[in-house]
């Protein structure tokens, strides 16, 4: 094997990708796109069937028929015809379970039964803190400048600390695109005080939100009466900290109900201080809550 080919190459969007990288990585071979294998000659075509559009499952039969020679890593078992005769090419067959190496039995000669080992790449024990932080919303929206103005706030005001960030993803955009070179760039500024925790239920994020010292969400121009994720954080009573500017809520108000990144001088330390925020986002949350959106409606409507 001098390659393996992967459908997928993303690893934070697709487990099969994840899996080829790192297997990759083990064998010392390089890992490249299905369909721009390069020089590889005799690759390891490493794929989950199901994932595959239909019309690239064509195009994958045409390439491994010029290929001189392939094996097949299967992570699922064929089921129409054209993926059968993938199957049938290939001089030898991983399986990734038992119950694939039973399907393929009859199928060809050659069928090893493997297995997927564990793939956690980051074996990061979470350190308590004294401030616990926590961000979340859309990756396309992420504003690494305000974030980098939030940190010398932190480290101004004393506190050990620690910033979570979830991420959402807009459909349309990728974490190619639109989320991985920003979070890189918040590694910079966070370093080892940044945790990501990928996709969040609402019960985790209500959870985070319940912990947190503060909320952080910062806008491409300023936060709006739709970005619900700081509506969320302001519903839990977590102070949150953002940007404002001319087309923000009226009831977002620097040190009353938020906290301005672009006004903040200082974080708020005081307890009273930090209690009067708390009660601030609470009352700004029911004025913007699904009873007074509703009552609104019905009063337009009459």
């Amino acid at each position: 094997m001098d390659a393996i080919l992967s459908y997928h190459l993303n690893p934070l969007a697709c487990g099969v990708a994840k899996f080829n990288l790192l297997l990759g990585h083990h064998l010392g071979v390089p890992v490249r796109s299905l369909f721009a294998p390069g020089e590889a000659c005799h690759p390891l075509v490493s794929i989950r069937f199901g994932e595959i559009e239909p019309g690239d499952v064509v195009r994958l039969q045409q390439l491994t028929t010029d290929l001189p020679g392939y094996d097949l890593f299967l992570h699922d078992l064929p089921i129409e015809f054209v993926e059968s005769q993938i199957v049938s090419g290939a001089r030898r067959v991983f399986c990734a379970n038992r119950e694939i190496r039973q399907g393929l039995a009859e199928k060809h000669a050659d069928v090893v039964e493997l297995w997927a080992p564990g793939m956690l790449t980051e074996h990061i024990r979470f350190e308590a803190a004294e401030w616990r932080l926590f961000s979340f919303g859309m990756a396309h929206k992420l504003r690494a400048d305000h974030y980098r103005h939030l940190q010398q706030l932190l480290e101004a005001s004393g506190r050990d600390y620690r910033l979570y960030l979830s991420t959402a993803l807009h459909e349309g955009t990728s974490f190619d695109g639109a989320f991985e070179s920003a979070y890189r760039q918040l590694q910079g500024i966070f370093g080892s005080r940044l945790y990501f925790v990928g996709f969040l239920s609402d019960a985790a994020i209500y959870n985070h939100l319940l912990d947190a010292a503060f909320f952080c969400a910062f806008f491409p121009m300023g936060v709006r009466a739709n970005n619900t994720s700081v509506q969320a954080a302001l519903q839990a009573g977590t102070p949150v900290i953002t940007n404002l500017d001319g087309w923000s809520p009226e009831a977002y108000r620097h040190g009353e109900t938020v906290l301005d990144i672009q006004q903040l001088q200082a974080l708020p330390t005081a307890p009273e201080e930090l209690a009067r925020l708390r009660q601030g986002a609470r009352a700004c949350a029911t004025q913007h809550g699904w009873s007074a959106l509703v009552a609104r409606m019905r009063g337009m409507a009459q």
